[in-house]
């Protein structure tokens, strides 16, 4: 992320992400603008395989 989602402050921790069989996720502790604690889950859904390019 380049900048952290609204109501959020740039404090974040203890990422993890992992790839399931629907795409890969990411949960990570957040801060909110009010100073309070809570777990953000991102996911990127049904990503293509990568393709190989040749020269």
């Amino acid at each position: 992320m380049e900048q952290p989602p609204a109501g959020y402050t740039s404090h974040f921790r203890d990422p993890r992400l992992w790839r399931d069989w629907d795409g890969f996720h990411l949960v990570l502790g957040a801060q909110r603008n009010n100073g309070s604690g809570t777990v953000l889950h991102l996911s990127l859904i049904h990503i293509s395989e990568p393709t190989r390019r040749t020269q």
